[in-house]
């Protein structure tokens, strides 16, 4: 019975939160199970065959993917998942075609990892061959270039069927040949007086109609000349961080009648890579293109590992307000239905907020208890991890706001499974003269599964592990 609720929540509040990531369909290229969490010790909920369709609603950097199937949400590994319109032409692995190749369209990046964030190998140019090894999840192909293997974009590469051949612009037309008939020479006429011939006057020649004036011809859209992701530098920054401030289209160049790419959702963030006018050159999962300018906001942070910081040292402008971010949604409304299987009604609390939200409540505790006390539990404005539209308040059975959370079973379960879900527990008891705050059982931050789980297994806190601690205001 607890499966079955836990299944009927989970889908209702991917359905209806209106903030999940955009659905894509997958086609599952193996029998696999459907798991109630992001493991593979997780308890299964059904099997699903293979070729069925799935529709992936979010996906994890550990390479899990929360899906839908028969409308049963659930997760499964993004490794058995391919994209329906890749099926003709992705082969699963080199197992069972040794010979097939890569040829890239285009200059592109052989990377360490399938992302552009990945450590770059080299560059294969363009019209290359690399002998096929694999074709990842997320679409990429694992390849081997020059003795180095790695990972390249389908974008800039397609895999070439045994016995084809390589492709090559498509060549000029070659006009017909044109054959010049030549008369046989005549037999030589006896020599005769002839008359002097009168030479016919020329003919006038016809002019030839005026045709009418072509019309005004559609500017051309300009070249691509770098279809490469730009290189971001991971470094601890201070930054521009923009945001999409309704769903985006991502195009191929920075012009609207380039081709689509996909779209991106309202609340995401986006680091611009390159401008043209008033596009941005922007890499949403794993896809590099061009979005409109007007529909971005943007605001300064600072940045470490693509983590935004935010603690007393390191704080966020004004203009940053990305509402509450979409994926970070789609793992907390997973989190809460993973607890009401195992027995706790959680409940979301507070979520994100703006600077004049938080400028607000600050100083009503400033004038409660003083500015020194005040420090102790509530962020000043600018400084809070909820203005990253990433941190959520979690209660247990209605018990919000308070330290005996720490020591109820279902505070305890949110601490034990928060990784699981991409979360981490912010201020941590014991950790007051690390965070600068005292300890808040119920605050939780989304980092993605892969980092939490790193940060779980170490014992720090996000700040100790990112090299980032600041318990002070500056």
């Amino acid at each position: 019975m607890k499966v079955k609720t836990f299944l009927v929540s989970l889908f209702l509040a991917f359905l209806f939160s209106g903030t999940v990531a955009e659905a894509a369909t997958h086609c599952t290229t193996t029998s696999l199970k459907l798991q109630t969490t992001n493991s593979s010790s997780a308890s299964p909920i059904l099997e699903i065959p293979r070729g069925a369709h799935v529709e992936s609603l979010a996906m994890e950097a550990s390479g899990w993917s929360l899906v839908s199937y028969m409308n049963r949400p659930g997760y499964v590994h993004g490794r058995d998942l391919k994209k329906l319109s890749d099926l003709a032409n992705f082969p699963a692995s080199a197992e069972s075609n040794p010979s097939l190749k890569v040829q890239v369209s285009q200059r592109v990046n052989l990377r360490k990892g399938s992302s552009v964030s990945a450590e770059l190998i080299l560059t294969i140019p363009q019209g290359e061959q690399a002998e096929w090894v694999s074709t990842e999840a997320n679409g990429w192909y694992q390849v081997t270039y020059n003795g180095q293997t790695g990972f390249v974009s389908n974008r800039y590469a397609v895999i070439l069927q045994p016995g084809s051949l390589p492709l090559t612009p498509d060549p000029l037309p070659v006009p017909d040949p044109v054959t010049i008939a030549v008369a046989p020479p005549a037999p030589t006429p006896k020599p005769a007086p002839a008359p002097t011939p009168t030479p016919a006057p020329a003919p006038k020649p016809t002019p030839a109609p005026t045709p009418p004036p072509a019309p005004e011809p559609e500017p051309p859209l300009p070249p691509i000349e770098n279809p490469v992701p730009t290189p971001l530098s991971d470094a601890y920054q201070q930054l521009t961080l923009y945001y999409s401030t309704a769903k985006l289209t991502l195009h191929k160049g920075p012009d609207a009648r380039y081709e689509s790419l996909g779209t991106v959702p309202k609340g995401i963030h986006l680091r611009s890579e390159e401008t043209s006018g008033t596009w941005h050159k922007v890499t949403y999962q794993g896809n590099t293109g061009w979005v409109k300018g007007s529909l971005l906001g943007s605001g300064t942070v600072w940045m470490v590992q693509g983590v935004i910081i935010a603690n007393k040292g390191h704080g966020m402008s004004a203009s940053f307000a990305p509402g509450e971010n979409p994926i970070a949604r789609a793992s907390l409304n997973a989190f809460v239905a993973g607890a009401k299987q195992a027995g706790f009604k959680a409940n979301v609390f507070s979520g994100f907020r703006t600077y004049a939200y938080q400028k607000g409540l600050y100083n009503r505790y400033v004038a409660k208890d003083g500015k020194a006390v005040a420090d102790t539990y509530s962020a000043r404005p600018g400084f809070s991890e909820h203005h990253t539209g990433l941190a959520f308040d979690i209660g247990i059975d209605g018990i919000t706001v308070s330290k005996s959370l720490g020591t109820h079973p279902g505070g305890i379960w949110l601490a034990e499974n928060a990784h699981q879900y991409g979360f981490v527990r912010s201020y941590p008891e014991g950790k007051e003269s690390i965070t600068g705050y005292s300890y808040e059982p119920w605050h939780f931050r989304y980092v993605g599964v892969d980092l939490a789980t790193k940060v779980k297994s170490s014992g720090l806190t996000l700040d100790e592990y990112l090299g980032t601690v600041a318990p002070n205001y500056r």
